[in-house]
């Protein structure tokens, strides 16, 4: 059998081809992968601590008192770069958006963080009857007079998620 000439350098070429492609890609994926995921890992801390911290003061458990310094505290906290939008949700659905930035959050070129809590909502209510039904007084015999009868003040707690939104 007659060897064919060439065929080791073109084997050769084609090995050292492969090699410096896979090479390059390597390098490109692993800078702008890095960067993009240190701003998002940022990012997602970021919304995390500023939920915590907000939730720490009180001010998610009526977010209505507090709007000025919820909007104070995202302004100061949340670099320029950077667009948010802090909304609630209530039990029913309901969506109000607290605070937000000058620019669209849903308008991002790298990502989109999002980060959402559980807040407790504690009402307090005044009944003046008894929504059940029945009636408890002293004794067993003694009617009682609308004197002895007494509010009801109870708490009705429900949950409200609120969610911060980061862009960049």
């Amino acid at each position: 059998m007659k060897p064919i000439k060439g065929m080791i350098y073109s084997f050769d070429a084609y090995i050292a081809v492969v090699i410096s492609l896979i090479g390059v890609i390597m390098l490109i994926n692993y800078y702008s992968i890095e960067a993009n995921y240190i701003d998002y890992y940022q990012a997602k801390t970021l919304t995390l601590d500023l939920l915590r911290v907000m939730m720490e003061k009180g001010y998610l458990k009526s977010p209505s008192l507090y709007s000025s310094e919820i909007s104070f505290t995202l302004e100061n906290s949340i670099p320029q770069k950077y667009s948010y939008r802090l909304r609630a949700t209530d039990s029913s659905g309901n969506e109000n958006i607290i605070a937000s930035s000058l620019s669209n959050v849903d308008e991002y070129k790298k990502f989109k963080v999002a980060s959402s809590l559980l807040v407790p909502v504690v009402e307090k209510s005044i009944l003046t009857e008894n929504p059940y039904s029945y009636i408890t007084c002293q004794g067993t015999v003694n009617a009682c007079s609308t004197s002895t009868k007494k509010s009801l003040i109870f708490d009705s707690v429900y949950f409200s998620k609120v969610t911060l939104e980061v862009s960049i």
